[in-house]
């Protein structure tokens, strides 16, 4: 009933449902900054009852990189529906953007709590944890995730990644070694696996088997062998510095794996 009342009164100001959507749409390709955020304001003023659009509306100024206007969107949803996955999940997103972790890990444990949350759910708080160091609350919500999709592997990945983060090294290394043993055997072991195997073994002091996994690393895409490349990942320190090191020791033994630069043609 609320959200008909709503859609009869956007239809007597003579706006239709989705024109929120269209100007926040528009505001991002709008050359003229003023005019941008007359676009914003304006849909923001006239955002229908209609909670899919003000989610999509949410996403789109969180794309924007504008955190505080789309957390505000997708309260509004909260308010009519409070036990709404899609935005609590946006407004998680919102905090993090804003540099509010503890807000976006609250936000997170509450979406767990919900039985219809998913494998990405305990993907994102679990390495959000990591990121604060909290060892113990990182490897329960990992635990708990695998429990509930424990055919999951994007999950059990992560965990290998997160792991690395809190300094668990030896168990990451055993986490993506089961991984890449349920592979099929006609399977390629992509190269994101083969990182963390290298990463992690180098940590834990494994650095025998740390490089020749980064040879195989290397021989499935040659640009691991390049520092810069892999510095533009933008890896936290605990990941980067142990693979650039592999990488550097690896290429002193062998310069031969240096990625070649392109030859200047005239």
């Amino acid at each position: 009933m609320g959200q008909k009342d709503d859609r009869r009164k956007d239809q007597s100001r003579g706006a239709a449902p989705g024109d929120s959507l269209i100007e926040i749409a528009l505001a991002q390709f709008e050359d003229n900054p003023i005019r941008a955020t007359f676009l914003r304001n304006y849909a923001l003023e006239h955002l229908p009852g209609d909670t899919g659009i003000c989610l999509r509306v949410s996403e789109l100024l969180l794309r924007q990189k504008y955190p505080e206007l789309a957390d505000k969107v997708a309260e509004k949803v909260l308010a009519s529906d409070a036990e709404s996955l899609p935005a609590q999940r946006v407004i998680a997103r919102c905090k993090l953007a804003s540099k509010k972790p503890a807000d976006a890990v609250a936000i997170y444990q509450r979406i767990l709590k919900n039985p219809r949350s998913g494998a990405d759910d305990y993907v994102a708080a679990g390495y959000l944890v990591s990121k604060t160091k909290d060892k113990s609350r990182c490897e329960q919500i990992f635990d708990d995730g695998i429990k509930r999709f424990p055919d999951d592997i994007a999950l059990k990945r992560k965990y290998g990644w997160a792991l690395v983060n809190i300094g668990q090294n030896e168990k990451a290394t055993t986490v993506f070694e089961a991984i890449e043993q349920s592979l099929p055997p006609d399977e390629t072991v992509d190269t994101d696996l083969l990182a963390g195997e290298v990463v992690s073994r180098w940590a834990a002091n494994a650095k025998d088997g740390a490089m020749e996994t980064a040879r195989r690393l290397i021989a499935t895409d040659p640009r691991w062998a390049d520092p810069e490349w892999v510095k533009q990942k933008g890896w936290p320190a605990e990941q980067e510095t142990p693979l650039l090191n592999v990488v550097a020791e690896l290429l002193r033994q062998q310069p031969d794996l240096k990625p070649k630069q392109p030859e200047n043609s005239e």
